[in-house]
């Protein structure tokens, strides 16, 4: 873990009410989409792992990454496990639970992996009730991951790998006290472990206990990477999570990928068959609705084509969103969580309120790109 630049990295301490002072960190007025809903949901998901009866009080930080279901380093769990991949078990005399940032406490039930290859641990909890949401976890590599607006969430303890005077001026007193989010940008993909494991390089502050500690794209919330490790003045490195996501075995686990690290047309091996050859799929007819009726009904048959027709053929949200962006929705209006079907379901309603339903439909049906639904979207105009 490790300090990588002494200036324009700082750790910003999170309150007891889970706010951020951003007053700190100048630089977030160059943000056209100031990042503080995101960063404060990921804030509530972080928790510090603890570890009842071993040799350390707390050993990392860590995130909810599904329902009940928590993301850690590998290395920081295995100091209070014995066993590895799926076959993992609690030291005896050893509990683990995890103290998120408002302060509840959860037990650990079980371990569900320590990963073989990437350093990362899935662990469950006794219960998820009374939990923050999971966080979304990218399960595609995001273009220009170089320069890109990134933050790492964490806990901190004093690291005697740092200079004395740069963890002091960027974490102040008693760094073990508190979470923080250290913004700062990636610098693409590097490698670690000798040169074989692939690692997200970052330059955001951080210090021993930082490992586990998601680090989140300011832009969109979503989880890049695992931090795991770093040198001081150099590079941070965390485990690019979609690379995990494209593990079969880690498919069996309800992780927050996004979109789903599992395709769907796999699930077509239960029943095999011959897929019948594609037909075209008709419009409405006219005068069913159209995008000039308003409010939107989404009990209406041509609505419900409509919506079906959007979110097959454009099921990743982030482009559901720039494509709302482009007809005229005002950026941070639509949520953008949840499967494609909820987000487009909210991009219609939205659209629809503001007037600009018929902009969105429209361009598409324009676009040489989509010719395969204009068929469907022309009745509609």
């Amino acid at each position: 873990m490790a300090i990588i630049l002494s200036v324009a990295r700082p750790a910003l301490r999170v309150a007891p009410d889970l706010t951020i002072d951003w007053s700190q960190w100048p630089h977030i007025a160059d943000i056209i989409e100031p990042p503080h809903e995101r960063v404060q949901r990921t804030v509530a998901a972080v928790g510090r792992l603890m570890t009842h009866g071993g040799a350390f009080s707390w050993v990392g930080s860590c995130f909810l990454a599904g329902p009940g279901l928590v993301l850690a380093a590998s290395f920081a769990v295995g100091t209070a496990t014995d066993g590895a991949g799926t076959s993992v078990t609690v030291k005896q005399g050893t509990e683990l639970s995890v103290q998120f940032a408002n302060g509840r406490t959860k037990d650990v039930a079980r371990v569900l992996f320590l990963h073989p290859y990437f350093r990362v641990a899935l662990l469950e909890l006794v219960d998820g009730d009374d939990l923050a949401d999971p966080l979304s976890v990218a399960s595609a590599s995001p273009e220009d991951l170089g320069g890109k607006e990134v933050a790492l969430v964490s806990c901190a303890a004093a690291d005697p790998r740092n200079d004395p005077e740069d963890m002091k001026k960027i974490f102040g007193e008693d760094p073990e006290k508190f979470f923080f989010v250290q913004p700062g940008r990636s610098l693409g993909l590097g490698t670690i472990s000798a040169g074989e494991a692939p690692g997200l390089l970052h330059d955001c502050s951080s210090l021993s206990g930082s490992g586990g500690g998601p680090l989140i794209e300011l832009a969109s919330g979503d989880v890049l990477g695992l931090h795991t490790s770093g040198r001081a003045g150099t590079n941070n490195y965390a485990e690019p999570l979609w690379e995990l996501a494209r593990d079969p075995v880690v498919w069996d686990f309800n992780i927050g990928f996004r979109p789903a690290a599992k395709p769907a047309w796999l699930d077509a091996w239960g029943t095999p068959g011959v897929p019948m050859v594609p037909q075209p799929q008709p419009g409405p007819a006219p005068g069913t609705w159209t995008v000039h009726d308003a409010p939107l009904d989404f009990a209406n048959p041509t609505v419900q084509l409509l919506l079906r027709t959007l979110y097959t053929t454009f099921s990743s949200t982030e482009t559901a969103i720039n494509l709302a962006l482009e007809a005229g929705v005002t950026r941070g209006t639509v949520d953008d969580r949840g499967s494609a079907e909820e987000v487009w379901h909210r991009i219609l309603d939205k659209a629809s309120t503001k007037g600009v339903l018929e902009n969105l439909i429209r361009s598409l049906h324009d676009n040489p790109e989509y010719g395969g639904i204009a068929p469907i979207l022309a009745p509609m105009l």
